[in-house]
């Protein structure tokens, strides 16, 4: 079964709130539960890592919090398990104020009390469990189909269309859940995953219309309109929007200087192992094509402090043709202008500066450029 990998790029929600502290207090049943608790968040896409000691079964964590942002909270006891076991740990929304969490037995099945969005969260959970079940049923039943059998594609194919139909089931019970939630932050997330990695502007656009204002005017809600715009701005029959942005050297360099050529807008990053393997199929279509009028743009999402790996990600991967930077990717480069949520994305432009193709892969990069060449001349 064939696997789409992707990269998101869309940092996680965040909500500014000008030096805010979170505060999460833990408590175990069992009062001689004694290790450490280590909770992992992103802060404007920096991840941060936070610890306290579990004392008589209780442990107090807080820190700065100028936003509302999904964290992963596991505890570690000092006694090391006899045997190999998942992860004692949990999901969690943190946000400025205090949040409880309760543990029986364990941190994974601890009850969060406190908090609206947690509380949105697990409603959102309680709706999604069934349908989950399902889904690692028919990833057995895949699993289990013998390797030899005389129908073993068949046997394949009609597990994928159970899969498929219930994919559809819970992108419906999502888009429900935003409908009757518009003033939940969880709602944001939601859309997120009904749109799909690479954000379905129309399904997207349909739901964010429906989100409380409050929703829409936090910097995430803003953030996500500014997506959508580019989505919109960037679909196929419109004028590509011009860009500018630095080259190795640091040139600025346009789209406009792209005029009279069909070129691919490649958006990548030197850590997105999915973009580093298409990076040979595009090196193959464009010494195939570079002198029938044809060019690509490499524009990469690293971080300036990861300048020296995106350099030297060019050089290992034997990239010729004229590559970019987009260091403010999250904010106000030309991957928010084209609305980029996922890398690999690109772009194909005609020499008219209209967007004829969308996010080609593999063998389709060569194949497209070649038809429309051909009907070019």
């Amino acid at each position: 079964m064939t696997k789409n990998i992707f990269i998101l790029v869309a940092l996680l929600p965040l909500f500014a709130h000008a030096q805010q502290q979170y505060v999460v207090k833990g408590n175990f049943h069992d009062t001689k539960r004694t290790g450490k608790v280590y909770l992992t968040y992103k802060i404007g896409g920096l991840t941060r890592a936070d610890s306290a000691v579990v004392t008589s079964g209780v442990f107090e964590l807080s820190g700065p919090m100028p936003a509302v942002t999904s964290g992963y909270l596991q505890f570690v006891g000092l006694q090391r398990a006899t045997k190999k076991t998942s992860p004692d740990a949990i999901i969690l929304y943190l946000e400025p104020g205090q949040i409880s969490i309760v543990a029986n037995d364990s941190l994974k099945h601890a009850t969060i009390k406190g908090s609206k969005v947690n509380d949105d969260y697990l409603n959102l959970n309680n709706l999604d469990e069934p349908l989950k079940m399902e889904l690692n049923r028919y990833r057995e039943q895949y699993s289990a189909i013998p390797k030899h059998a005389p129908d073993l594609i068949q046997q394949q194919q009609a597990v994928q269309v159970k899969m498929k139909e219930l994919a559809e089931r819970r992108k419906l019970v999502y888009k429900n859940f935003v409908r009757d939630n518009p003033n939940s932050y969880i709602s944001l997330f939601v859309i997120r995953d009904v749109a799909g990695p690479y954000m379905d502007q129309e399904n997207g656009a349909e739901l964010f219309a429906g989100l409380s204002d409050r929703i829409k005017n936090s910097p995430d809600g803003k953030q996500m309109k500014t997506m959508l715009d580019g989505l919109a701005r960037t679909a196929k029959g419109n004028m590509a929007p011009v860009f500018s942005q630095p080259d190795t050297a640091g040139k600025i360099v346009y789209l406009t200087d792209f005029k009279g050529k069909y070129v691919l807008v490649d958006f990548w990053a030197s850590w997105c192992h999915p973009c580093r393997a298409e990076n040979p199929r595009l090196l193959k279509a464009y010494n195939r094509f570079k002198d029938k009028g044809f060019s690509i743009v490499g524009i990469s999402i690293d971080q300036e402090k990861m300048r020296n790996a995106w350099l030297k990600a060019i050089k290992d991967d034997g990239m010729p043709w004229t590559q970019l930077i987009d260091a403010n990717a999250d904010k106000n480069g030309a991957a928010a202008l084209y609305g980029v949520k996922a890398i690999p994305s690109n772009f194909l432009i005609n020499p008219e500066g209209k967007i004829v193709a969308r996010n080609l892969r593999g063998e389709d990069i060569e194949k497209t450029i070649e038809r429309i060449l051909k009907d070019e001349y």
